[in-house]
């Protein structure tokens, strides 16, 4: 009976959250765009790290504060992640809260020009597969000018199933990277990537 009540609760609390999103992307949507993102993503053997730049700009015309959901995929296969932090180009850290499978924080925006979020998490993994949400970005009802990730793995290993198309592939000392470089992104599918 319990695990039962569990499942109805659980599914309740993740349509609950998916409303919570669409209205909150409708309401970031008002307030900013998000423009671009540069990612890097660094495959380990018990967790894979992501350190990357976000950008935002202001539509208000006045100094305000954008609310952010961020997302983390959580299964079986890889859990919360074990060390986050965020903050702003110039160093500052950004307070945020943890919410089940998501981060709660707020953006300082002061004018209209770009406003880079930087951000990392290294999460934790049970098997060599890693899933990042894109998806996500479709709140924001409009695609990124442009989108782009860094795969890096090392020359012992090699990715074995990648979600989308890579532009190319470096070697920088014993570090294989699959590029992928995306404009007017405004993605249906997940990043995922084996190894």
């Amino acid at each position: 009976m319990t695990d039962l009540s569990d499942f109805y609760r659980k599914k309740f609390l993740l349509k609950s959250l998916g409303a919570v999103l669409f209205l909150l992307g409708g309401l970031q949507a008002q307030m900013a765009d998000f423009s671009a993102e540069y990612l890097i993503f660094t495959v380990n053997a018990n967790y894979v790290e992501m350190t990357g730049s976000y950008f935002f700009s202001n539509r208000t015309g006045k100094a305000i504060s954008l609310p952010i959901v961020y997302p983390f995929r959580v299964n079986d296969r890889q859990t919360f992640p074990d060390s986050i932090h965020v903050g702003l180009a110039d160093g500052k850290s950004l307070n945020f809260q943890r919410r089940d499978e998501s981060i709660f924080f707020t953006v300082p925006l002061k004018n209209p020009d770009r406003t880079e979020i930087v951000f990392y998490f290294r999460q934790p993994v049970s098997q060599p597969q890693f899933e990042y949400i894109l998806t996500s970005t479709r709140s924001w009802q409009k695609p990124l000018e442009s989108a782009d990730f860094a795969i890096q793995v090392p020359l012992s290993q090699a990715l074995t199933k990648l979600s989308f198309p890579y532009e190319r592939i470096d070697t920088t000392g014993d570090i294989q990277v699959y590029r992928l470089h995306f404009e007017n992104f405004y993605p249906e599918k997940n990043l995922i990537f084996s190894w």
